[in-house]
């Protein structure tokens, strides 16, 4: 955490992530958040720390996203 996504565009205006798949929730990866750095893009993944406390941990899973750049 983070995933560095490089978007090959000179300048980035916007970016969205999408988790890929279709798995239960339970206490794999639920959320990404971005960061936009210069050309390249910070994704960040939480989950649930446990079934039972919905707080929001860092995920080290392996999950898949798909992702859009807008830009130049």
């Amino acid at each position: 955490n983070p995933t560095v996504v490089a978007t090959g565009l000179a300048t980035v205006i916007a970016f969205t992530a999408t988790l890929k798949g279709t798995a239960a929730t339970g206490t794999s990866t639920v959320a990404l958040v971005v960061n936009i750095s210069g050309t390249d893009v910070n994704v960040y993944a939480s989950k649930p720390t446990s079934t039972t406390d919905t707080t929001g941990a860092a995920s080290g899973g392996t999950e898949s996203f798909y992702w859009i750049a807008i830009g130049t």
